[in-house]
């Protein structure tokens, strides 16, 4: 009996009971609930790629361990089906995955895991089931592009690789069982018992893209085909209704091919196609956009449902900065059923990768829509993978020196406090374990993450703003950054931009060379590298000019007063920091700093990321003003009430 009870006292701590997550609106805000405690969103991931993800090993390990002596207790690992659902087994080898998630607890055993999992079909699959496969608009498959070591498993998803079509019902029948058994396999295991959530992934990069979307158009294989026209038929029924909307007789609901290259880039008025010529591209990129949300709340669902207790679900998903021009052909345009979805608790997405957003005195803001998550109970993550600053200068121990430190810092100090200070939540994405170190394997930033991580815990608990509320009050300001509403999905009208705005405008001829704008007051000029098209002049005599051309003088931003709101529009985009200060100021709302440093204030707290450094009068609302002389390169938390500086 004694030997016995010495026995417990030697087992890892991680064979306790069973843990549940879930988010919830608390104090008027999602939040991450692990066995029924609210919880800081702050986690720390491996990296997917070869030399830096499996938990395991050396530098890996050692980063876990870093993290975890920092306070933090959320993290995160990649798991592929590649590495656990082999050619010619029925059954998933389970093995890896538990070890993947007994790494982490043995370097931090009070460790909660979401394991990301990768539902892309191995690349055996696809080889073995080349009709399920997606083809290119503009050219052949590169079978050539074989991923797998000594490339990582996102190797070559941007160009024209093998991969399985996300409209393959086969691929998604057959993962989704490996999903189920996944779920069932590992949830009652003592690893599972730690793991609180899974972030299903896939598409290019995880990120739910299609594949190749950069620079390619998929995908015109047999099985999107199938797709799009089960879809024409539930949308249109009749071959009458469908050759009415295609203004053609050449197809019908069972011969219905999707549009080649040169019809998916021609354009009809600038940058916009107008849907009365080009009803059927407009149909096809509804249909692929429609099939990556199915497929994204199937796999969902399924986790949810097999997993047997409390379970957070999460996506790559809602991506509207940086997404290279190319939303229509991979980004992320279904998210009111996402949102909408019972069955996935957050989104996420790198912080942009806009160079001057990303570096120091940049704004990093997050790739994706943070409000309008939220404002759906949803959490959001912020992925921060930016443990670099320039493509060519990585903090490893050859190149480091004080002045990157200094750099460096401030702005792992902005990224970090920008998504907490949302409202929101991140991980720190450890690109540099694959390289031989992690990118945070320093005592300075270490530090940093264990004092973040107190004092945000602090404020987890300070009650939220309510946006509906506030947004809802009659005398707001509202600003249209360019053609909003020129088209209702039938036209493209210029009436629609006027009916929404209120300023009347008109079409004038697109210049042949680059544009520049002056704004008016304060007086500075910004420019547009080439012709933007189409080309509108606002010509509303009850409007107010905000800004012109300098060629010709054509009125481009205008301000209306209406008796319950006042509409600034903008026929061409509204850049620069001084303008918008300037309208924001009008508007009435606060302006803590003239200075064009990066400045958020959320949650009783002001972030001030500056690259340039100085001498700043910082206004609260409180009309108290505070004076103090910012270093380059550096971050600072201050009381939004007392202007007390808190982190620096």
């Amino acid at each position: 009996m004694r030997k016995f009870f010495i026995l417990l006292l030697l087992l890892p701590s991680y064979l306790n009971a069973q843990q549940t997550a879930e988010v919830k609106l608390h104090l008027g805000k999602p939040t991450l609930f692990v066995n029924n405690q609210p919880q800081l969103p702050l986690f720390y991931a491996l990296t997917h790629a070869y030399g830096g993800r499996w938990s395991w090993e050396e530098v890996p390990a050692r980063n876990l361990h870093n993290f975890a002596q920092a306070g933090v207790r959320l993290f995160q690992v990649d798991l592929y089906l590649e590495d656990i659902w082999q050619s010619g087994r029925d059954t998933l080898d389970m093995d890896k995955a538990r070890r993947q998630v007994r790494g982490v607890l043995a370097q931090c055993p009070q460790a909660s895991v979401v394991v990301r999992l990768h539902v892309n079909a191995p690349f055996w699959w696809n080889e073995a089931h080349p009709g399920e496969c997606t083809e290119y608009a503009d050219g052949p498959i590169q079978t050539e592009l074989r991923a797998g070591p000594p490339f990582h498993n996102e190797q070559f998803d941007i160009d024209r690789p093998l991969r399985t079509s996300l409209a393959s019902a086969l691929w998604k029948k057959q993962a989704g069982d490996k999903v189920v058994e996944f779920c069932r396999k590992l949830a009652d295991t003592p690893e599972g018992h730690t793991v609180i959530g899974l972030h299903l992934s896939g598409g290019i990069y995880g990120e739910w893209h299609y594949w190749g979307f950069i620079d390619h158009d998929p995908d015109t294989g047999p099985v999107m085909t199938r797709y799009f026209r089960d879809w024409l038929r539930t949308k249109y029924k009749t071959d009458k209704a469908l050759q009415a909307a295609w203004k053609s007789n050449e197809y019908t609901l069972t011969n219905a091919t999707v549009p080649g290259k040169t019809e998916r880039q021609t354009t009809h008025d600038g940058a916009f196609k107008d849907p009365a010529q080009s009803r059927r591209v407009i149909d096809y990129f509804t249909a692929q956009q429609q099939v990556v949300a199915e497929d994204i709340i199937y796999f969902c669902k399924l986790a949810k449902e097999n997993w047997g207790r409390k379970l957070i679900t999460g996506i790559f998903y809602g991506y509207l900065h940086t997404t290279f021009n190319r939303q229509t052909v991979g980004g992320h345009l279904f998210v009111e059923p996402i949102l909408d979805s019972p069955y996935i608790d957050y989104l996420a997405a790198p912080q942009t990768y806009w160079e001057a957003s990303r570096k120091v005195g940049g704004s990093g803001n997050s790739r994706g829509l943070v409000e309008s998550t939220t404002l759906h109970g949803k959490l959001w993550l912020d992925e921060l993978d930016n443990g670099y600053l320039h493509k060519d200068h990585t903090p490893d121990p050859v190149h480091y020196t004080e002045r990157y430190d200094s750099v460096f810092h401030a702005v792992q100090k902005r990224s970090t406090w920008l998504p907490l200070l949302h409202g929101a939540g991140l991980w720190y994405y450890d690109f540099g374990v694959q390289k031989g170190f992690g990118w945070w394997d320093n005592p300075r930033y270490l530090e940093t993450v264990g004092q973040i991580k107190r004092l945000a815990q602090e404020r987890l608990l300070t009650p939220g703003a309510f946006i509906r509320d506030r947004v809802a009050q009659n005398g707001r300001t509202l600003v249209w950054n360019y053609l909003t509403g020129f088209t209702n999905g039938e036209t493209l009208n210029l009436n629609f931009v006027r009916d929404l705005t209120g300023i009347t405008s008109q079409r004038t001829e697109t210049p042949k060379a680059a544009q520049q704008v002056q704004f008016l007051q304060p007086a500075y000029t910004y420019h547009f590298d080439a012709p933007v098209a189409p080309a509108i002049t606002i010509t509303d005599p009850n409007a107010e000019p905000l800004a012109r051309l300098t060629d010709g003088g054509r009125v481009v931003i205008a301000r209306r007063t209406f008796a319950t709101h006042t509409s600034v529009f903008c026929a061409l985009p509204l850049n620069g920091t001084d303008g918008f200060r300037a309208i924001f100021r009008q508007a009435g709302c606060h302006v803590y700093n003239d200075k064009n440093d990066f400045t958020y204030a959320n949650n009783g707290l002001l972030l001030l990321h500056t690259k340039d450094g100085g001498p700043r009068t910082i206004n609260l609302r409180s009309g108290k003003a505070i004076s103090l002389t910012l270093p380059p390169a550096s971050t600072y938390v201050l009381d939004s009430q007392t202007g007390e500086i808190l982190r620096k």
